[in-house]
């Protein structure tokens, strides 16, 4: 009983092993180790098992010749216990004691096989799911290139900071501007798209001095949370706070401007992808797909920009060194989050079904009916009336 004690110390010691190395993984040689001690711990449990029931004389004493091995931490016990059962197994009433059952017969050759019979099932169910699995992921795939990318919905964001300032030298005025946009588009290649700007925001050093629009037909302010259409009048009392003057002729020309930033921007027509060259076509393809981190908007994308609207003759416009117009591209939310939930309980309605399989037996059939007791059969014989 005590090598048996031993050896099951020597498999926990070994368990315990494999648990510290389990958190250890991030090492190169951290897997060779978990192996080792996970093999070691069921050969320390094994060994005890069937000297418990004394059977599998020999597969002990090879397991005893194993335990010699100083390989995992469990050494430090198995290597004496295995030396002790070396010793104990040399004994003749020790050997006589184990029963004759050949391997298969045995308590554990029957367990394992038992186990193999479960393993090669598990296996067969691992290889239909990730049969399965490829099968959806190849769908999947060919639907997002085949649909989502050239044709699907989407919806982009752009922000366009790339004016730094504008500025009236004459009048010493300067203010800001900044514009974004959100729209829907057909697709994912960011060259299929016009992207326009509907808000506008005219800025000056003073924080709480800035003018919000809103591009539409016609250009509305906002005023208060309430929008209304712009009038020159407010571009006048927006020079009047930031510099003390109405300048009416810099008014002018920058109302104007304004309510061209709509008409400029539907005047955009859109680059034909097919001009692209092909690495241009794929990176233009992938590059926003399910990406939420907005990039540098690409000079071959159709943007009206800003800049080129205002009178040169009346502001000085300086931009950015960097294009600073950045954008957001992905697939609309309410096209993808449907499809892929639906793709999901296909997915899971497939994984279910194999798992819940069952092979079919064969079994003896018995007639059953009205004619399963109609006279004698074949082999019966009617007995003679008297």
């Amino acid at each position: 009983m005590l090598i048996v004690i031993g050896w099951c110390l020597a498999g926990a010691v070994d368990v315990v092993w494999s648990l510290y190395v389990l958190g250890q993984l991030n090492r190169v040689y951290a897997s060779t180790f978990l192996v080792t001690a996970i093999a070691f711990s069921l050969l320390s449990f094994a060994a005890s098992s069937c000297i418990y029931v004394r059977q599998n004389f020999d597969q002990v004493r090879g397991a005893s010749f194993l335990g010699l091995l100083p390989i995992t931490v469990g050494a430090i016990l198995r290597i004496p216990v295995s030396i002790a059962t070396l010793f104990w197994l040399h004994r003749p009433e020790i050997r006589d004691s184990f029963s004759p059952l050949p391997w298969h017969e045995s308590q554990l050759g029957r367990f394992l096989r038992g186990q193999q019979a479960r393993f090669r099932s598990v296996l067969a169910t691992t290889g239909w799911l990730v049969v399965w699995s490829a099968v959806c992921i190849a769908i999947v795939a060919l639907f997002v290139d085949g649909y989502v990318i050239p044709y699907g919905p989407s919806q982009y964001h752009i922000d366009d900071g790339s004016i730094e300032s504008i500025t009236n030298k004459e009048h010493d005025l300067t203010f800001g501007l900044r514009s974004s946009g959100t729209g829907r588009g057909q697709g994912n290649r960011p060259s299929a798209l016009v992207y326009r700007c509907d808000q506008l925001t005219l800025l000056s050093s003073v924080p709480t001095l800035h003018m919000n629009l809103s591009l539409g037909s016609p250009v509305l302010i906002e005023e208060n949370g309430q929008y209304r259409e712009l009038v020159q009048g407010d571009v006048e009392a927006f020079f009047q706070k930031i510099s003390g003057m109405p300048h009416p002729n810099e008014a002018t020309s920058l109302f104007r401007s304004v309510l061209q930033i709509r008409s400029a921007q539907e005047a955009v027509r859109p680059r034909n992808p097919l001009t692209l060259s092909p690495a241009e076509q794929l990176q233009d393809r992938n590059r926003h797909l399910f990406d939420a981190s907005a990039i540098v908007l690409p000079e071959s994308v159709a943007y009206a920009e800003l800049a080129s609207l205002f009178d040169k003759s009346v502001f000085e416009v300086r931009k950015r060194k960097d294009r600073a117009v950045y954008l957001n591209l992905n697939p609309a939310d309410w096209f993808m989050v449907p499809a892929c939930g639906l793709s999901l309980a296909i997915w899971l309605g497939g994984v279910w079904r194999i798992t819940r399989r069952k092979r079919l037996r064969p079994t003896a059939s018995t007639p059953t009916g009205p004619m399963a007791n109609d006279g004698p059969t074949s082999l019966e014989t009617a007995p003679l009336s008297p």
